[in-house]
């Protein structure tokens, strides 16, 4: 964490530290029956479904309470112990528990449905719930192919429906406002970007049903799981994709923790946007907050340089920012989020992070990723996505 990050960002890295916490979830078979009585819920509210409620998951059911723009009409885990517990939160509204997502998507009277399950899931869910007729809030990262990224889009861009991904600095306040004055061109022209996301760790604890985090095959690696958030903020600010990439990275400190870890614990990437913009972006599990830890994202334009993480604009030789983005009340990102999935239900609007977005973060990293994975330059043709 940044030293003097403001709340909102402690409270964004806390929910980002749960990383290795997301329930491992697999769509029962046919047992998945319905347990407990269906919920009575206004007409004038969307009826939401919440799959998956490990500490991610949970986070978003209550969130979806507290918004009291929807109901809660069914929450779905293959862990009988989770899903206890996500009943009991959401017993206000008397929703239905499953054990097989299928048999929530079965369901007619749900209007919308929340992914937060592992991330080699995503696809299968997304593409599942689109098809469906339900709208989609899914975490990220949307899909960790190319393949599978391109399968989402199509089928959202086959619906009518709203499918929005998980991104939360799209809804942040702070960042909204920033990208709002850099687009503007108050900064002048892009030349540079710098970013970290260092967390503070030596040791890895893996609870039973944790390991697919660590499984690349599952994960996506660090990159796809944990950065994708950073790196769709390079594409905010660039409104577009790298041209191609190039970096280095590798696993120093947790080989084999837990026994068969194919995820890596720090990398270094390096990608060319067009216009000859460069991003330098780092990764890494064991550094120290006193130490260059913690997240940020700064900018350099040809009139000065911008800390988007904070929105503060600075001029060359002045120690005082020049311009500060000022918000009204909190910058509450997964509340934000979310209401402003089920606003554009009610109102038919696009999300601010919505499937293209999604698609192309996630294939931005994967870009970065075979860059370190190769040890090479690599372009984005070489993506075939």
């Amino acid at each position: 964490m940044p030293r003097g990050a403001p709340p909102r960002y402690k409270r964004f890295m806390s929910n980002m530290s749960n990383r290795y916490s997301r329930r491992y979830f697999v769509g029962a078979s046919a047992a998945g029956a319905a347990l407990t009585a269906r919920a009575q819920t206004s007409p004038s509210m969307p009826r939401a479904g919440v799959i998956g409620v490990g500490i991610r998951g949970a986070h978003l059911l209550k969130t979806v309470l507290q918004t009291d723009m929807a109901r809660v009409a069914a929450v779905c885990d293959n862990h009988e112990g989770r899903l206890k517990a996500g009943l009991d939160e959401a017993a206000r509204d008397k929703p239905t528990g499953y054990n097989d997502y299928r048999r929530l998507l079965d369901d007619k009277s749900i209007d919308a449905v929340f992914i937060a399950t592992p991330c080699y899931l995503h696809k299968e869910m997304a593409v599942n719930a689109v098809e469906a007729g339900k709208h989609v809030y899914c975490e990220k990262p949307v899909a960790i192919t190319p393949a599978e990224c391109n399968e989402v889009a199509r089928a959202a861009r086959s619906s009518k429906k709203v499918f929005q991904v998980g991104h939360q600095l799209r809804a942040s306040k702070v960042y909204q406002a920033t990208l709002d004055k850099i687009h503007s061109g108050f900064p002048g022209k892009l030349l540079l970007i710098k970013a970290q996301r260092q967390h503070e760790s030596r040791s890895v604890r893996v609870a039973p049903g944790k390991e697919w985090f660590y499984d690349r095959n599952k994960s996506g690696d660090i990159i796809i799981e944990n950065a994708v958030h950073e790196i769709d903020v390079f594409n905010w600010i660039n409104g577009a994709h790298p041209l191609k990439a190039c970096g280095m990275g590798g696993c120093n400190l947790f080989q084999n923790q837990p026994p068969g870890r194919s995820v890596t614990d720090h990398y270094i990437i390096v990608w060319e946007y067009p216009n000859g913009v460069h991003v330098t972006y780092t990764q890494a599990d064991y550094t120290h907050n006193a130490v260059g830890g913690g997240r940020w994202e700064h900018a350099h334009f040809s009139k000065m340089s911008v800390d988007v993480t904070n929105g503060k604009f600075y001029e060359p030789g002045n120690q005082e920012p020049v311009y500060e983005v000022k918000i009204d009340g909190k910058d509450e990102l997964d509340a934000q989020a979310v209401r402003s999935f089920f606003d554009c239900i009610r109102n038919d609007k696009k999300p601010v992070a919505d499937v293209e977005v999604a698609r192309m973060a996630v294939l931005t990293a994967l870009l970065g990723r075979k860059a370190f994975y190769e040890g090479r330059t690599v372009s984005w043709e070489e993506l075939g996505a």
